[in-house]
């Protein structure tokens, strides 16, 4: 957020008026988009697979909040996808397909499910596997931190990847 002030100060016939003006910038959170499509509905930029905030079906925005809280399924990532955080609330999810989830933030999982993700994810930033459920992940490109829950990875040097949690 930065916040900028700027002053005019008018003199006339003896008078003296002072304006202050000041303006906030601010950015906003992500969009939450929630997973609307059916078992191996595509994830791309183009298929109104998500629901808005006011319930309406709309394609990918890139940069959005994937929430997941319907009843599993497989979802298709069938293009690259630029995603900020990853929300799963009920279990039975697999992301999986031959695009990438290029993520930045958290992957949060509910308390008590399960959810996988066999699609490539790449993170230049970071990422944070955060909520007490557990998550499978097959391929991550990037460092990722397991601060809370069970993250079960695959594949060569997993180990050098992780910090903290349980693995």
């Amino acid at each position: 957020m930065k916040l900028s002030r700027r002053a005019c100060t008018v003199r006339s016939a003896g008078l003296s008026l002072t304006l202050a003006l000041s303006s906030t910038l601010a950015f906003a959170d992500p969009p939450v988009l929630r997973w609307n499509g059916a078992s191996g509905g595509a994830w791309d930029a183009s298929a109104a697979n998500w629901l808005d905030a006011g319930d309406n079906p709309v394609a990918w925005q890139a940069g959005a909040t994937a929430q997941f809280d319907g009843s599993g399924g497989l979802v298709n990532v069938s293009a690259d996808v630029l995603v900020s955080n990853l929300t799963f609330s009920t279990g039975g999810y697999t992301l999986l397909g031959a695009g990438r989830l290029l993520a930045e933030g958290d992957i949060a999982v509910a308390s008590g499910v399960t959810n996988s993700i066999a699609a490539a994810v790449t993170t230049a930033g970071g990422l944070a596997k955060t909520g007490a459920g557990a998550l499978a992940l097959a391929r991550c490109a990037g460092p990722l931190a397991a601060q809370e829950g069970k993250l079960l990875v695959s594949g060569p040097r997993r180990a050098s990847r992780l910090a903290g949690g349980d693995t």
